[in-house]
This record gives structure tokens, sequence and C-alpha cells, in this order.
């Protein structure tokens, strides 16, 4: 759960994200990288606005976003991006 990037109003978000990898030896690399991927996805999420995450179009760009971040560090970190997609399973604003 992260407080919405609001000056006006204080909202929060809650996310639950999956990333899906078609190698085991890839899931076992994504999971000894957890606390990079939520650091990484934490400064996403905390950056938006809720007017950025209302409709159909900005919930599939922040999945996007978060994709191509989580991609971008893993391959700093692992040397390979290892994510094929992100999902996000359930949002909850307000």
């Amino acid at each position: 759960m992260v407080n919405l990037n609001e000056d006006s109003a204080i909202h929060f978000l809650q996310v639950t994200a999956s990333v899906m990898a078609y190698d085991p030896v890839k899931l076992d690399k994504i999971k000894a990288q957890m606390p990079l991927i939520r650091h990484h996805l934490v400064l996403l999420f905390s950056n938006q606005t809720f007017a950025d995450i209302r409709s159909r179009d900005g919930k599939l760009k922040l999945q996007a976003q978060a994709r191509d971040v989580l991609r971008e560090a893993l391959t700093a970190a692992a040397g390979e991006p290892l994510v094929e997609a992100l999902y996000l399973t359930a949002i909850v604003a307000q």
C-alpha cells in the first residue's frame, strides 16, 4: 500500500501483482530479487495520482510501466530481464 502523489487530498493505492516467467530457474532468480522488485514497484506506484489510475487505460499504462521498470531493474541486478509479463491482479484505490 502506498500514498498517491496528491496535493489536494490523501489517497491510497493497494496493488497485488503477479509476474510470469516460463523458466523455473528464472522464477527462482525472481524470488531472490523480491526486495528489489518491491522497492521499484513502491516507487512507481507512489508516483501515481488518483486520476492516473482511475480509468482502464490508466491501469493498463501502469501495468506496462511496472513491467518495464521491473525488466530494467532485473536486467541491472541479474543480467537479464527474467520477467516475461506482469499482471495487476487487484487494484484498490481510495
